[in-house]
């Protein structure tokens, strides 16, 4: 979602000031070489795909690994959730509610 029409015109203002592009795709080659590194970590999750998280049934994966997966198959159903009931609204909102489910697994503790 944009700005609102009646805050384009500054907004559009700032942004040819600040030189701000907004462009719908950038080439592996035009990636910037101080953020490399992050675009490389999205380009490999982007090939993650809900069937990649599924507890396989024929038993190869261990309990606590079949656990992680259940725990985070529900997290991301959650967070899903949460993220479709807020499509309309502001972005302070979207993270007031989204971001607490995103880093709650950061403050997990993990154990070996």
């Amino acid at each position: 979602m944009g700005p609102k029409a009646q805050n384009r015109p500054v907004f559009e203002k700032l942004r040819k000031e600040c030189n701000i592009v907004f462009e719908d795709e950038c080439r592996r080659v035009q990636w910037p070489s101080s953020h490399r590194s992050v675009f490389e970590a999205i380009e490999k999750l982007n090939g993650f795909t809900y069937d990649t998280y599924r507890v396989c049934p024929t038993g190869n994966n261990t309990r606590v690994t079949a656990l992680w997966k259940v725990d985070t198959i529900r997290r991301v159903r959650k967070l899903v959730e949460k993220a479709k009931d807020l499509v309309a609204r502001n972005e302070a909102t979207w993270r007031l509610a989204c971001e607490p489910l995103v880093f709650s697994r950061l403050s997990s503790e993990l154990a070996w």
